[in-house]
């Protein structure tokens, strides 16, 4: 018999079964998966409509000249917004899917 300072033996629970559900385990991994994949596209999604974004305010700006500001400021300005939010330089709590 150990006394109460000795350590436990770690050999001991070899021969026991582990208590490991895979069917659990499989649920897990693949909704974490899913979701990882699905804020990838966001993120790209997002860097996408960004990029467009501020080509077409760009586009318009060159085009038009100072009377093409008018469509190309908020053009451009939403396009770095999208980028800034889809890279996380947007605090979450100022976007749009804030609660």
């Amino acid at each position: 018999m150990s006394s109460p300072n000795e350590a436990p033996d770690r050999n001991q629970n070899l021969d026991q079964p582990s208590r490991f559900d895979e069917r659990a385990l499989y649920t897990v991994v693949r909704k974490a998966v899913r979701d990882a994949l699905l804020d990838v596209i966001g993120t790209l999604v997002l860097l996408a409509l960004g990029l467009a974004s501020v080509w077409a305010g760009v586009q318009n700006a060159a085009s038009q000249g100072a009377d093409g500001l008018l469509f190309a400021v908020p053009m451009i300005l939403l396009g770095v917004y999208c980028a800034a939010y889809a890279l996380d330089f947007v605090p979450r709590a100022l976007g749009p899917l804030s609660r």
